[in-house]
């Protein structure tokens, strides 16, 4: 890690450094090794390889790459289609998709509503979907400054439509 620091920007061995890191498991260093060399594609493909979405979403959005959306939808499709539907959940929880998250969770409530022994669980599922309904708009509202807060709730009313469509099927 001190080596990483140490060494200036795009140096040869960043780039062997960063798959070093990244072979064994250690995402955050192998992204700053390839953040530091330039290399912004190849620090996401190791956060989607080690299933550090979050990261990955978050360097998406601060160096402009859009494609992240796209593969993030293509492996929770992926994941639904091999039936793992909490999988795909976590997938959206952990990338800050808490909307798609909690659909998924209410969706996935109401299949389990269907067997009468599973009330607990369906109650539970419930309580997730709705606690991800209320981050994503604590995401929206943004922290805590005045101005971040009045457009997070002007966001957050342009898109009351879908969120009330969302929550009257649960």
């Amino acid at each position: 890690e001190n080596l990483i620091q140490s060494l200036p920007e795009n140096h040869e061995l960043l780039s062997e450094i960063a798959a070093m890191f990244a072979t064994v498991g250690m995402c955050k260093q192998a992204v700053a090794a390839y953040t530091k060399t330039g290399k912004i594609k190849e620090s996401i493909q190791v956060c989607v390889t080690l299933n550090q979405w979050d990261l990955a979403v978050r360097l998406g959005s601060q160096h402009n790459i859009k494609e992240i959306d796209a593969l993030l939808a293509k492996y929770a499709s992926h994941l639904l289609s091999k039936s793992k539907t909490l999988d795909a959940i976590e997938l959206y929880r952990k990338a800050n998709h808490f909307l798609d998250s909690a659909k998924l969770l209410f969706q996935f409530a109401a299949e389990t509503a269907k067997d009468p022994t599973q009330l607990l669980r369906t109650k539970k599922l419930y309580v997730l979907g709705a606690l991800q309904v209320e981050a994503f708009h604590e995401q929206q509202r943004g922290g805590g400054d005045t101005r971040a807060t009045l457009e997070g709730l002007l966001a957050e009313d342009s898109s009351a439509a879908v969120q009330s469509r969302l929550m009257d099927s649960a």
